[in-house]
């Protein structure tokens, strides 16, 4: 009532009514904006759901449980949907982890897993917690699933390492180890580990830090990589291949010329040089000498520090292999060959048939070296057109050749 006259509502009408009739008839491209607004905010939620959910792990982690209660009290008010819901209950799991309150920890963590079956972290702090309450083949199948959905998952890794070793199955916490490394190559926990798991495994005292180095360099000396052609070997006989066949008398290379700075085989490497001798890889060296894996220098040298170049490498390879298992070196020569494509203009040698690679030519020493490397898979070229003759060797290339050479030596 307004002065003793009814109030009409019809204008209120009114005005929704045509609210609405102009909201139903608003153009395409305001209903597109309305619906990118709601998706925009949709995300920014998202962001601070995770947000919330990673300031509770790492109030957990610090210690800070009180604090972490209170966020997780929020988290858990905020979770719409199944992902954010295992989100979290995995972080009360890891609340109630740190609590020691193992029971409700096991059970918010499978709550997590139930939510969400490929959540790596849910599998994760279950295994831990079931670790924590001495149920060690439930941890184990819930590191194995977590790594099924996250093959890099250091924490899984290390804790199903962890559980390997304390159950004395070094065998299996190996490979663990060398697959942490090449995520965190610069944990001390797990070099020494490994280290000491790879000397046992190999039959040695100790195994020395920079042998595993040399693994991660970007280029290796001769000394490193007579220590990656031993432990490849060593490691392939005693882990039930047979041991390869005898070197026979050094075999000559069907007429090849040998370069004059090219290493020599029949050198004893007792005597002569000494330039390798009271460094780390001195038994790795000697070994590689006893072997016929590596030779000395004509001058009796062995230049450990020396970076290897593809094309002397190929050359050791091939020499091992002609005095070792010359049946496969002769298999892949006595091939046909393709024909000789006709010499080029000026000085340059024509290709070498079979590898049609520009830096190896058919006069040079290397051309059998590189064929037989390349046709076996122990080594690749640079490119389709230069196999790199002079490039340097990273640890990697060198270890899966040592890889290749023993199982190749091992094969019947």
């Amino acid at each position: 009532m307004r002065h003793g006259r009814p109030v009409s509502a019809w204008p209120g009408f009114l005005a929704l009514g045509l609210t609405l009739f102009l909201a139903a008839f608003a153009p395409p491209a305001c209903r597109v904006s309305e619906a990118r607004d709601r998706s925009a905010s949709t995300e920014e939620q998202k962001k601070d759901f995770v947000v919330k959910y990673e300031t509770a792990k790492y109030l957990v982690s610090a210690g800070q449980l009180k604090e972490a209660h209170a966020q997780l009290k929020k988290l858990k008010r905020q979770a719409r949907g199944d992902v954010e819901k295992a989100l979290a209950e995995e972080a009360y799991a890891s609340y109630y982890l740190a609590k020691r309150e193992l029971s409700d920890a096991e059970k918010h963590a499978s709550a997590a897993v139930d939510l969400h079956p490929a959540f790596a972290a849910g599998f994760r702090t279950r295994a831990l917690v079931r670790l924590g309450r001495g149920n060690s083949r439930g941890a184990e199948e819930d590191f194995r699933s977590a790594l099924s959905f996250d093959g890099s998952d250091v924490k899984c890794i290390r804790g199903l390492a962890e559980l390997y070793l304390a159950q004395k199955r070094d065998g299996e916490a190996l490979p663990l180890l060398e697959r942490y490394l090449e995520v965190d190559p610069l944990d001390a926990w797990a070099q020494d580990t490994w280290a000491r798991l790879m000397a046992a495994d190999l039959g040695y005292e100790a195994l020395p830090l920079d042998y595993l180095r040399c693994l991660k360099n970007a280029a290796v000396s001769r000394a490193e990589l007579a220590a990656i052609l031993v432990v490849a070997l060593d490691a392939a006989e005693r882990r039930g291949a047979s041991p390869g066949p005898e070197p026979s008398s050094p075999r000559p290379s069907a007429g090849s010329p040998a370069e004059a700075d090219a290493p020599e085989p029949g050198h004893d490497p007792g005597t002569g040089s000494t330039d390798y001798e009271g460094r780390w890889y001195t038994p790795f060296v000697e070994k590689s000498l006893a072997r016929g894996l590596m030779r000395l220098y004509p001058d009796g040298s062995f230049r450990p520090e020396d970076w290897v170049k593809k094309g002397l490498l190929a050359n050791e390879v091939y020499s091992f292999l002609a005095r070792s298992a010359p049946a496969k070196v002769d298999a892949v020569l006595v091939r046909p060959m393709e024909a000789l494509a006709p010499a080029g203009s000026g000085e340059e040698p024509p290709r070498v048939p079979g590898t049609g690679y520009s830096d190896v030519f058919i006069l040079s020493y290397l051309w059998r070296p590189v064929r037989v490397a390349v046709e076996l898979g122990l080594l690749e070229s640079e490119s389709s057109t230069a196999f790199g003759v002079n490039s340097t060797v990273s640890g990697r290339e060198a270890a899966r050749l040592a890889e290749n050479l023993a199982r190749l030596v091992h094969s019947p």
